[in-house]
């Protein structure tokens, strides 16, 4: 059975599709407040790259997928690879804006019910500028990073439908988390006690929206200057 285009219960999918509906955020929270038709600063044919709300930081961006799947882990070979040259081209973009490097992650649904510290279960990835190396934080709050080489790792364990946390340091190796019980928004309490706004974390009492607008005004023109 093919992909459907969109999941009409899905926040995203319903921003893409221009869907009229509650829990379309676009058209909820940022229009209102900030009056943005579209938070897109740069898009392919199966991915787009917005700021997020919650957004820890300027600079803060998803990559999501058009499409309506659970996680990257279920993403089909074609589109791990556009994927793939996504993030490279939001890394070189954000290098030159923000001359930092870049940490990626996702919380890997595989199912609404199965989110694994997660909130959503549309594939999306997490970039955030920065350049140190925060593994360690991670291992601290007593979590296995296991090291893989490649996205390609994601799905074999989605595959098994088994949900799974990601992880990509700024020094660009690669982890996954198949702990038992991940709290919600992990990654983001490990990013927001590195930027010292620990209380910060929960995108959804934090929204941010200044750094979100702040964001979308600072990147859309390099990329559009790119496209």
């Amino acid at each position: 059975m093919a992909k459907p285009l969109f999941d009409c219960t899905c926040g995203f999918c319903n921003e893409f599709n221009g869907l009229d509906k509650e829990n379309n955020l676009l058209k909820q929270v940022i229009s209102p407040t900030h009056g943005l038709e579209s938070r897109i600063v740069y898009e392919t044919d199966n991915f787009a790259v917005i700021p997020t709300l919650g957004a820890l930081v300027d600079g803060y961006v998803l990559v999501v997928s058009k499409k309506h799947y659970e996680c990257i882990g279920k993403l089909p070979d074609d589109l791990l690879l556009e994927l793939d040259k996504v993030v490279d081209k939001v890394k070189s973009v954000i290098w030159s804006v923000y001359k930092k490097n870049v940490v990626c992650f996702e919380h890997g649904a595989v199912s609404c019910s199965n989110k694994f510290g997660g909130c959503v279960d549309h594939a999306h990835l997490h970039i955030v500028p920065c350049s140190d190396v925060l593994s360690s934080m991670i291992k601290d709050c007593g979590m296995e990073l296991v090291p893989i080489d490649s996205t390609d790792a994601l799905s074999h364990i989605a595959d098994k439908n088994q949900p799974y946390l990601y992880w990509e340091d700024s020094d660009g190796r690669k982890f996954v988390i198949q702990d038992g019980f991940i709290p919600s928004q992990f990654f983001r309490k490990i990013i927001a006690s590195y930027y010292s706004i620990a209380e910060q974390w929960d995108w959804r009492q934090d929204l941010n929206l200044e750094n979100l607008l702040k964001t979308y005004q600072t990147l859309q023109p390099v990329f559009a200057e790119l496209s």
